[in-house]
């Protein structure tokens, strides 16, 4: 496993924030219709803000009600379609350089 750590220090103290297997890429595979969580595996001190892309989109951008990211980083998909598929990538919100992608292939029931 490998982590990558960056830090920067603040008047209020140190920041630091860990990407764990940030050089690895996870596949995934579903069906049309299923439920997908994806973690992404940031850590941090505070909890960093993530930022979910899918194919270099940046998922806040889109108004999906089958596209959530939850408070803790993980995103989740309902109902999967098969334009569901493709990378899916996180980071921590200030730190675009360490990138976890993950790869989701839907397939037809």
């Amino acid at each position: 496993m490998l982590n990558l750590f960056c830090s920067k220090i603040k008047p209020e103290g140190v920041s630091v924030v860990s990407l764990d297997k940030a050089l690895e890429t996870n596949h995934l595979n579903a069906r049309v219709g299923d439920n997908v969580e994806i973690k992404c595996d940031v850590t941090g001190s505070p909890i960093p803000p993530i930022v979910w892309r899918r194919n270099q989109l940046d998922l806040s951008s889109i108004n999906e009600e089958d596209v959530r990211v939850f408070s803790d980083g993980s995103l989740y998909l309902t109902r999967i379609q098969l334009q569901h598929a493709g990378n899916y990538t996180c980071h921590a919100q200030r730190n675009k350089d360490v990138v976890q992608t993950h790869v989701l292939t839907v397939h037809s029931k």
